[in-house]
């Protein structure tokens, strides 16, 4: 069986390098971008993923536009979000019916893991 592939989009470099180290040594196809700009980039060149974890502060354009622009792109596209805060966001709230849990920090690596099993399978994280 493949593993489930996952691309995380976080500006801050010992964030992102720890989630795409927890992701692969737990048997997942981890890729990082670094900024927004990046991962939109991906899409628009035909990568696909399982799996979209974004945090949601990042510089220039923030989690919810990056989204809402992956989704343009792949409308079925799986999120998970991580915030800072539940609210943790400036423009506002990315809508809930688009398959969007938001994982907040800090969080354990069982928690990690439980909320990307639950969003690449499309229910609610625990």
């Amino acid at each position: 069986m493949n593993p489930h592939s996952v691309l995380v989009v976080d500006d801050e470099d010992a964030v992102r390098n720890v989630l795409v180290r927890m992701l692969q040594a737990s048997g997942y196809a981890a890729t990082a971008a670094p900024t927004a700009e990046e991962a939109i980039g991906l899409f628009e060149a035909g990568r696909r993923f399982d799996l979209v974890i974004c945090d949601q502060r990042m510089p220039g354009m923030t989690g919810s536009q990056c989204l809402t622009r992956i989704w343009r792109l792949v409308p079925e596209q799986r999120v998970l979000r991580v915030a800072g805060a539940l609210h943790d966001e400036e423009d506002g709230a990315v809508p809930v019916d688009r398959n969007s849990p938001v994982l907040t920090k800090p969080f354990t690596m069982e928690r990690l893991l439980a909320s990307v099993r639950a969003a690449i399978a499309g229910v609610t994280p625990p």
